[in-house]
């Protein structure tokens, strides 16, 4: 999988994707490490499936990427269900490789600042012991 397959499989989410960069930074695409692509997969399906059901009227991406090692999403128009869903991603992106998808563990002497978040050429980056 990769970004442009979620911007084809969910193309009522990413309409901004197709404007030009004076109007949207969601015309650079996701910018975010291959790992977190599933992340995004199932954070779009379940809001199209908010959609879907009527529960909401819609929902677009303004700006998907990775800052300081953290998801960030943003979008509009954002209800109580839309950032619950928001928030559920991005906790489960501090937990992942942001190359290659594995699941990492912290122990109890682990801070977020430590060992997980490589600093390259001033870039921050989520990895595994085996990506870094």
């Amino acid at each position: 999988m990769n970004q442009k397959d979620i911007i084809n499989k969910y193309p009522a989410l990413f309409v901004r994707y197709h404007l030009p960069m004076s109007q949207t930074e969601m015309c650079w695409g996701l910018q975010i490490g291959r790992g977190w692509l599933p992340i995004i997969d199932e954070l779009c399906s379940k809001i199209q499936k908010l959609i879907d059901d009527k529960q909401i009227e819609k929902f677009e991406f303004e700006c998907i990427k990775e800052k300081y090692s953290s998801l960030r999403i943003y979008g509009y128009p954002v209800n109580k269900e839309i950032q619950k869903l928001i928030e559920q991603a991005k906790n489960l992106a501090a937990n992942t490789c942001e190359s290659c998808t594995k699941h990492i563990e912290y122990s109890s002497s682990d801070s977020e600042d430590d060992d997980k978040i490589e600093e390259v050429n001033n870039n921050y980056d989520r990895l595994c012991n085996d990506c870094k």
